[in-house]
């Protein structure tokens, strides 16, 4: 408690005014109000003694107290000689505060009450201030803690879990409760055989709580759950019991596992092991096997000595030519059974060839499945690209390597020919791989995904012949059609097959690419212009957004030039490629700008931009504006709608400004859509360079201003007859 008493002599001039005077003052928020008052006043002078402020002192509660009413009542009394008319209080928590003030007619001394109602846990400071008719304040403050009595956790939910269950058999359950103080709790569960889970947590108020029990005895038993809160580990009420019964009834078969062979597989000789195990609950009794295959049957069985739960069993079963179903079933002793079975195939012979798609390390590398080798085959890009970006294309150039601009060859499928299995098939048998379909004319072997070194055929123009002695070996297959009005849908075929058995394995492949169909240009098309008919929605919306109508835009001082808009027409070949799962498009595209200040000078040098890799994007922050796959027409489109980009003038007199754009298309075979400005999959189009010029020069007449020299549709380097310069290129544009 704190009290200023200073006993001086203080003359002061006095200026007095008018106001009103309060002897109440209440506030009321949510749970919290507050009373206070005046109780009683006099200019009776309760001391001789003369003070410079007004005495204020609290006589209820304790400074430091600690209850546990969140009522709590402020009593004091303050004393002036010179007489007081204004009084505050505040009351302050952690993280709030409160207060109020009145004047009341004037005394010499007055008692206080005031009546807080909902304190706040923690620390509560209360400071009562008077201030007499001098305008000087005398104050007291007192600090309480209130400490809230605990409440016990409600009462848990009946446990929910299984009603029934067996001898030794694990059962799940759960409850719930919450804290009316929201305490953590401790959970016990009775599982009613005289054991419990003892007290288990901390968990939060509300959070169910989850356990296991196994009973080794049949009956019924009550479940039940209590909680306690913490710190203070008052306990609930127990919950309602669940009711569980126990049977020592087995109605469980007993678990087999054929570990040994797979399922599916295919065999060389007939004698095999069949491996694996058979456990129960209670015990295995019995084990047996059935074998099936086209035209007959065989099995057996025999009991064990005794029962056990856990059986290895090594079985020895003769194959039959082609297929054969496997299964080992096992007994225990209520006369539960339980199996699995396998089938697997004898062939005297087999052979197998894999391949794999193109781009490896950009989406593709995948192997096909065997099961989808003829129906779907491999996929690669054509390879008349040129990814290192040495102006060459990788067709007709070995090896491929990277280069600074550029990266390695990666359009190549890799094939695997593995050696063939079978009795009659030794080191010197020969394999023979032989390539057909519409487009084997344009495909070749080579050593490595680089193309170090060309496998030509062995019997030209078709066939390669190899020692198994040589096998396993890989190599890689490239696809070079240069015109994709040729490539058809599974147009290669490799047929693989050897002298040692009548056995053949076959896998397909299809090569892809994309060209520029057409192009259109808002201001030289017609004003109606309907596009094309099988463009989605998408990118039509995105014309219409950028030119007003169709492609041309209207504008009434004739000046078309900042309605351009350019659609660019792709086709994927083959048709329906776009039908394959898996294969995804994107259309992307680079820009080249190229501003050059006149008069020249060494303080205004021409600006210049151009990716620095053959297919980097650097203008393809999104995908509204171009076709996500391919039509039913196997179009694919992309929409632009150039503008050229604010130049510093600096003190040039005009600008020559020139932006070069290229388009083309990228594939991935991963089943992901390539997007955004990293380059995720391969080149399989042509480029497609367009450009657009500006000539700007400051208008005298208009201080800030600039002109165009020449406006876009007649400038020589910009558009010739209806549409854009088209130039279509295999190399990258510098």
């Amino acid at each position: 408690m704190r009290r200023s008493i200073l006993a001086i002599f203080l003359v002061m001039i006095f200026l007095a005014s008018s106001i009103t005077i309060s002897n109440d003052v209440e506030t009321n928020t949510k749970n919290e109000k507050v009373v206070a008052s005046i109780t009683y006043s006099s200019n009776e002078r309760s001391s001789t003694t003369f003070a410079l402020q007004p005495i204020v002192v609290i006589t209820q509660p304790e400074d430091g107290a600690v209850v546990t009413d969140p009522h709590l009542v402020v009593l004091g009394y303050a004393s002036d000689e010179s007489g007081m008319n204004y009084w505050e209080w505040e009351w302050r928590w952690a993280g709030g505060s409160k207060s109020n003030s009145s004047y009341f007619e004037t005394a010499e001394y007055v008692e206080f009450r005031i009546d807080i109602y909902g304190l706040h846990s923690g620390w509560n400071l209360i400071i009562v201030r008077f201030k007499n008719i001098y305008g000087a304040l005398g104050e007291d403050s007192v600090n309480v803690t209130y400490n809230p009595p605990n409440s016990p956790p409600n009462k848990p939910t009946k446990p929910e879990g299984p009603t029934e269950g067996k001898v030794k058999e694990t059962l799940h359950f759960n409850t719930v409760t919450t804290d009316p103080d929201g305490d953590s709790l401790e959970y016990l569960i009775d599982w009613g055989d005289g054991t419990n889970t003892g007290w288990l947590g901390p968990i939060t108020s509300g959070t169910p709580f989850q356990n296991f029990h196994a009973w080794d005895e049949p009956g019924t038993y009550e479940v039940k759950a209590k909680a306690r809160d913490i710190p203070y580990l008052e306990e609930s009420e127990w919950s309602e019991p669940l009711v569980v019964t126990i049977s020592s009834e087995d109605d469980e078969p007993p678990v087999v596992v054929i570990e040994y062979p797979e399922n599916g597989a295919t065999f060389t000789e007939p004698v095999i092991q069949v491996t694996g195990t058979a456990t129960d609950n209670v015990g295995v009794t019995q084990i047996g096997y059935t074998q099936q295959w086209e035209g007959g049957s065989t099995g057996s069985s025999w009991p064990l000595e005794e029962p056990t739960m856990y059986y290895p069993f090594d079985i020895e079963v003769e194959l039959h030519e082609g297929e054969n179903v496997i299964t080992i079933e096992a007994g225990d002793v209520a006369g539960n059974y339980g199996y699995d079975e396998v089938i697997v195939t004898l062939e005297y012979c087999s052979i197998d060839l894999t391949i794999y798609d193109g781009l490896e390390g950009t989406g593709g590398g995948n192997v096909v499945p065997e099961s989808e080798e003829e129906t779907r085959g491999a996929f690669t890009v054509t390879n008349i690209q040129d990814t290192n970006g040495d102006g060459i294309r990788d067709r007709d150039q070995n090896p491929v390597k990277a280069t600074p601009k550029g990266r390695d060859e990666v359009d190549l499928m890799k094939m695997v020919l593995n050696p063939p299995l079978g009795l009659e098939c030794g080191p010197n048998s020969l394999v023979y791989l032989v390539k057909s379909g519409s487009n084997s004319g344009q495909v070749k072997l080579w050593d490595s995904p680089t193309k170090n070194n060309e496998i030509p055929p062995t019997n030209p123009p078709d066939t390669w012949v190899y020692k198994v002695s040589e096998l396993p070996k890989t190599v890689w297959v490239e696809i070079r059609e240069e015109n994709p009005l040729n490539l058809v849908m599974r147009g290669i075929t490799f047929t693989y097959s050897t002298d040692c058995c009548n056995k053949t394995d076959v896998v397909k492949a299809t090569g892809i690419w994309s060209e520029v169909t057409e192009v259109k240009h808002d201001n030289s098309d017609a004003w109606n212009n309907a596009v094309w008919p099988d463009m989605p929605k998408n990118v039509r919306e995105y014309i219409d957004e950028a030119g007003g109508f169709g492609l041309r835009r209207y504008q009434s001082n004739n000046d078309w030039w900042y309605g351009n808009v350019i659609a660019i027409e792709f086709t994927v070949y083959p048709p329906g490629i776009g039908n394959e799962k898996g294969i995804y498009f994107d259309i992307t595209r680079q820009i080249h700008y190229v501003d050059r200040r006149f008069p020249r000078a060494a303080g205004w040098p021409d600006q210049e931009n151009w990716p620095n890799q053959v297919e980097q994007p650097n203008d393809d922050t999104h995908n509204d504006d171009e076709s996500d796959k391919p039509s039913a027409q196997n179009h694919m489109y992309s929409i632009d709608s150039p503008s050229f980009r604010e130049s510093g003038w600096g003190n040039a007199l005009f600008i020559d400004s020139s932006n070069n754009f290229v388009e083309f298309m990228r594939v991935r075979l991963d089943g992901t859509k390539p997007l955004g400005e990293t380059v995720q999959g391969s080149r399989c189009s042509n480029y497609y360079y367009w450009h657009a010029a500006l000539w700007l020069n400051r208008d005298w007449k208009n201080p800030g201003q600039v002109n165009r020299r020449q406006n876009r549709e007649v400038h020589p380097i910009n558009c010739v007859e209806p549409g854009h310069i088209l130039i279509l290129d295999f190399r990258p544009p510098w």
